[in-house]
């Protein structure tokens, strides 16, 4: 009966739960005080363990506890003392080691934290953080080239807005010359009086209109193929029946087209091609001093004895004529 009474007062004794001990282990870890408003979901570790089953080994080590808790074995499954200081140092030794190793890395910071942290070997938002400073990288770029077209664009339209401007109500701007009036109909042809450029096209090399001249007949037809008035073109009489007969004869070889002007490609004239190669040469050489253009028309001149290069030679000759005597006067001013 006496020991009956003894193992009574034991079970009754051990049954009892601890109330510190319960409040302690529920109250640290609430939800406000591991994901608060101020604080970063990085900063916080899912779980102590560092495998991959780690919220499993979590949920079996906190059943453990409580079933202890609830048998009255709380004492015993706690960690001693000198398993917390062996922790501590060992975090204490983990933090020197990263900051020898990454003294700048973003890491270190969050090993600071005692309760709650990152381990520095099993880090689950560390492919996130990655993704996520990637996506600003990339939208950092973004902006910047955007920001960078929209600059342009609009430098463009200012400037664009400041010509405009400048040009606006100027009667000497090209934007606001209207070109040349047509004459009037009763003025006298003796008083016409065309520019150097209409000039040299009505002069044709002293020559009269060929339906051959094609680089010269689309500058008396308008845009739909109809044939200029003489007040408008400044040709004699002579010259626009020339020129009427040369546009019907090269129509009728389908060389001229009818209802249209013809393009850039078309008006090349209906020659030797050798010879039309040293005209240009030779145009191009007196007016832009084109040295690779006169080196070109000697080997043409060489090559082919049939091309009329009468011109050239008239304008070297000239040339060198003009040279010789600016060398005579001048030694003349030296020797005296």
């Amino acid at each position: 009966m006496r020991s009956y009474l003894t193992n009574v007062r034991y079970f009754s004794i051990t049954t009892k739960k601890d109330p510190v001990a319960s409040t302690r282990s529920t109250g640290e870890y609430t939800f406000n005080n591991i994901i608060g408003k101020n604080s970063r979901t990085q900063q916080h570790k899912i779980s102590r363990e560092g495998s991959f089953d780690a919220l499993y080994q979590e949920c079996m080590t906190d059943i453990y506890r409580e079933r202890a808790e609830a048998d009255g074995y709380s004492e015993e499954t706690k960690d001693s003392q000198e398993i917390l200081d062996l922790t501590k140092q060992e975090r204490e030794i983990t933090k020197a080691i990263f900051r020898r190793v990454a003294p700048h890395d973003k890491l270190i910071p969050k090993l600071n934290e005692k309760d709650d942290y990152i381990d520095p070997y099993w880090d689950p938002f560390k492919r996130l953080d990655g993704l996520k400073m990637q996506v600003a990288a990339e939208f950092n770029d973004l902006a910047r080239l955007v920001s960078a077209a929209e600059v342009r664009k609009q430098r463009k339209r200012l400037r664009q807005a400041a010509e405009t401007f400048d040009n606006y109500n100027d009667p000497y701007s090209q934007t606001s010359d209207a070109g040349e009036e047509p004459l009037p109909s009763n003025l006298n042809e003796r008083f016409w009086n065309p520019d150097a450029e209409r000039r040299t096209v009505l002069e044709n090399n002293k020559r009269p209109f060929s339906f051959r001249d094609l680089h010269v007949l689309h500058n008396f037809v308008a845009e739909n193929g109809q044939i200029l008035p003489r007040r408008l073109t400044y040709a004699t009489r002579q010259q626009q029946r020339q020129i009427f007969r040369a546009i019907r004869v090269a129509r009728q070889m389908a060389l001229f087209p009818y209802d249209w002007k013809p393009r850039y490609r078309d008006r090349i004239p209906l020659m030797n091609p050798q010879q039309y190669l040293a005209d240009e040469l030779f145009h191009r050489y007196k007016n832009k001093g084109d040295l690779r253009a006169r080196a070109m028309l000697h080997v043409l001149m060489k090559k082919c004895t049939d091309v009329n290069c009468f011109r050239f030679l008239k304008y070297e000759a000239q040339k060198f004529k003009s040279k010789s005597s600016f060398k005579d006067t001048l030694d003349k001013h030296t020797c005296e």
